[in-house]
């Protein structure tokens, strides 16, 4: 993977065991793997977010505006990836 061929990447969890998602997380510890590794925060949050949204046709998914099902969460900052809030469908 490199910032030229970001757009095509994202994230998948079905590998792991969920224990560990409850544990660790699970996309978010995915980008917080990421930026161990080097990746910059907004093409890891991209990989997780948006890539993954169109790799899965969710149209109604890729933009937070009227009109759609906005699903997004809010962080505390973009390097420790720790959720702050989640909301479904616009609501928290």
């Amino acid at each position: 993977m490199n910032e030229k061929k970001s757009c095509r990447c994202l994230f998948v969890t079905d590998d792991r065991h969920l224990d560990d998602i409850v544990s660790e997380g699970s996309i978010d510890h995915n980008v917080r793997i990421s930026l161990e590794t080097g990746v910059q925060p907004i093409t890891a949050i991209q990989m997780a977010t948006i890539n993954a949204a169109e790799c899965f046709c969710l149209t109604e998914h890729d933009v937070i505006a009227p009109g759609f099902k906005a699903d997004f969460l809010l962080l505390d900052d973009l390097d420790s990836v720790i959720i702050h809030s989640v909301f479904k469908e616009g609501s928290l």
